[in-house]
């Protein structure tokens, strides 16, 4: 569906008709396997549904999705991720996604800041900007004890008004458990070689 937005008074969000377009619609921006993303241009907000599985309860399921907004939010607080402003589970009986009932579709929803192009953001690839993304791995991975060596390429955005650097979507993010401060460095040469970038390598000490 092409434009999404949220109602008050049904507590969920709903489908909208080509001619309801308002101030607060969401329009569709992409999606995967997985999940969904809709963007508001007027308000500058993205919201991204991720989509249940058949395989896992709902338990299972709102635990996963509430373990990536925790990380997020740990990023976010260190000025390193998109601010998250609300974010909620819709059953399968109020899900836009359930026309047939035999398709069972619930979903998490995350409305985030849109880093988009009209305020300054675009994408990069981190082994482009070397110094920026060596910091960028050292701060996330220092103060937020999170890390991310399964698929960090395709989620960096630079701001070059604001000399900042994002990374979007901790679902495959991980805790770092450090024991001293060789596990600290460890970790950072860990994502950097991951990301191939070369800059300032940090020597590993056994």
């Amino acid at each position: 569906m092409k434009y999404i937005g949220y109602s008050m008074r049904k507590k969920q969000w709903i489908k909208i008709p080509d001619n309801k377009i308002r101030n607060d619609t969401y329009v569709f921006l992409g999606g995967g396997a997985t999940s969904y993303t809709y963007i508001n241009s007027s308000n500058n907000k993205l919201v991204k549904i991720i989509i249940g599985s058949q395989y896992k309860t709902d338990e299972e399921f709102i635990t996963e999705c509430e373990k990536e907004i925790d990380f997020q939010m740990r990023a976010a607080n260190e000025d390193l991720a998109p601010t998250i402003y609300f974010h909620g589970f819709i059953k399968n009986e109020k899900s836009i996604f359930s026309d047939d009932k035999t398709v069972i579709v619930p979903y998490y929803y995350i409305v985030m800041d849109y880093l988009s192009e009209k305020t300054g953001w675009e994408y990069v690839f981190p082994d482009d900007m070397p110094e920026y993304s060596y910091n960028y791995i050292y701060n996330l991975i220092k103060k937020t004890g999170l890390i991310n060596v399964k698929d960090p390429d395709t989620h960096f955005y630079f701001n070059h008004k604001l000399k900042k650097l994002y990374m979007i979507d901790y679902g495959n993010c991980e805790e770092c458990h450090f024991k001293n401060e060789n596990d600290v460095k460890n970790s950072i040469h860990l994502m950097i070689t991951r990301l191939h970038i070369n800059y300032k390598p940090i020597p590993i000490i056994d």
